[in-house]
């Protein structure tokens, strides 16, 4: 998890800064972020100094309302200080410029490049005291070939994935393929996570014949391969995913074993 977003994920710490800046006092630089995300998000800083000033006591928790807005500016934070990491910077500068390009706004590009975090700090059971650069580069690294996708290429994946099917295989290749794209990809491509294809499998399984269901994993291990190799997914990426597959694979064997 970035140090930033790791900081400023208590509602306390976070309104304690936005309260500090109101009252004129000059922030440190590792706080500049969280006060630059929450101009730029007014209702969240409103929710969460609302939040703040209402709670009686210290211990008492905060509201929903009150704990997605501290995520929020908390990750966007985050993605304002990857502008001084001598790793992610360039990376970071490439995918604003693709996004730019393709039409995307900065409001737009924002929430993208903070879903990246946001991923890399809950999406995968890692060291949260660990920020793994590698994979957010990785991810920094796939968004100019997801940005260019139209829907002839994403016709053309499908096509082709089909086609490398062995026999015996073709409705499990095509099955898998639409359903990781149409759990990922519905609303626009973005890079795939572990909620996509856990959805993806549960989607596939369900619509297979029973005697294909045991090929549904696999096709979906195959379709994120193929989509490594067409630069959507990175390796990265793929490895994560793929354990996640596999994870629900073996867990759903133990179960078929206990009943």
């Amino acid at each position: 998890m970035h140090p930033i977003l790791a900081r400023y994920l208590s509602v306390d710490a976070a309104a304690d800064v936005l309260r500090r800046e109101d009252n004129g006092e000059v922030l440190r630089a590792e706080e500049r972020p969280l006060a630059e995300a929450a101009r730029a998000f007014p209702e969240h800083r409103a929710e969460l100094l609302g939040a703040r000033a209402g709670r009686r006591e210290p211990a008492t928790e905060p509201g929903a309302e009150a704990q997605q807005a501290v995520v929020v500016l908390a990750a966007h934070a985050a993605l304002r200080a990857l502008a001084d990491d001598e790793v992610l910077k360039g990376p970071l500068q490439a995918a604003r410029e693709v996004l730019r390009q393709e039409g995307a706004g900065p409001a737009e590009s924002d929430r993208l490049l903070a879903s990246l975090l946001l991923e890399e700090a809950f999406g995968y059971e890692d060291d949260p005291d660990r920020f793994d650069r590698d994979f957010v580069r990785s991810s920094l690294e796939e968004i100019p070939e997801l940005a260019r996708l139209t829907r002839a290429r994403v016709t053309e994946l499908v096509r082709t994935f089909c086609e490398s099917a062995e026999e015996g295989w073709a409705a499990a290749h095509e099955l898998a393929a639409r359903s990781l794209l149409d759990a990922a990809w519905t609303e626009g491509p973005q890079a795939i996570n572990p909620e996509h294809v856990t959805e993806a499998l549960e989607s596939l399984t369900a619509r297979l014949p029973t005697s294909e269901r045991g090929r549904a994993a696999e096709s979906l291990r195959r379709m994120v391969e193929h989509l490594r190799g067409q630069r959507l997914v990175s390796g990265e990426r793929a490895r994560r995913l793929i354990a996640v597959l596999d994870a629900r694979e073996a867990g759903e064997e133990r179960g078929g074993l206990k009943q």
